[in-house]
């Protein structure tokens, strides 16, 4: 389990464009471990890091984002993009947050 830890440390740590989402797909499915992926982005928020809206028969709710099924059910959580998101990030119910 650590070298697999050292591997996917490895393989995030590659410079763009060079397929780490394929290998890392790749070393899942290997280990036979089921993943949630998540792409973050400049307006991502906490709370769109833990609910997702989605039409269901015309109406509109929310469910458990990939972030949340993933602790849920034990799955692996790849996070894509992760230098894109804006720091401090907004909190919907207006606390303030910060990075020291």
């Amino acid at each position: 389990m650590r070298f697999t830890r050292q591997l996917l440390a490895s393989v995030c740590s590659v410079w763009l464009s060079v397929g780490k989402n394929k290998i890392t797909d790749r070393l899942l499915q290997l280990l036979r471990r089921e993943r949630e992926y998540i792409q973050l982005h400049r307006d991502t928020t906490v709370s769109s890091l833990t609910l997702s809206p989605s039409l269901v028969e015309g109406r509109l709710v929310y469910l458990d984002s990939p972030l949340v099924r993933a602790m849920k059910f034990g799955r692996v959580m790849v996070i894509d993009e992760v230098d894109k998101v804006q720091i401090p990030m907004h909190i919907s119910n207006s606390e303030s947050w910060r990075a020291d």
